[in-house]
């Protein structure tokens, strides 16, 4: 959750982790990973982009939750 444009996914991805879903509130940033999907970059290919209010998700779904809080002041 609060994915931005997939960095902590990435990095989590490369560590072994595979994500069910990267949910992410702005569109320019959903549309950066969408982009980076579309243009082939390596590993990401079966990424489910959703962007959502993460307020809106049934949690108890989950096993793990990562997320960070925005960068952007």
């Amino acid at each position: 959750m609060f994915c931005g444009t997939g960095g902590l996914a990435l990095g989590l991805h490369q560590a072994g982790f595979e994500p069910a879903a990267l949910l992410e509130w702005d569109k320019d940033s959903c549309d950066n990973i969408k982009a980076n999907i579309a243009n082939g970059f390596s590993g990401i290919e079966d990424w489910n982009v959703v962007q959502t209010d993460v307020q809106l998700v049934r949690y108890s779904d989950c096993s793990v939750n990562v997320g960070r809080p925005s960068v952007t002041q």
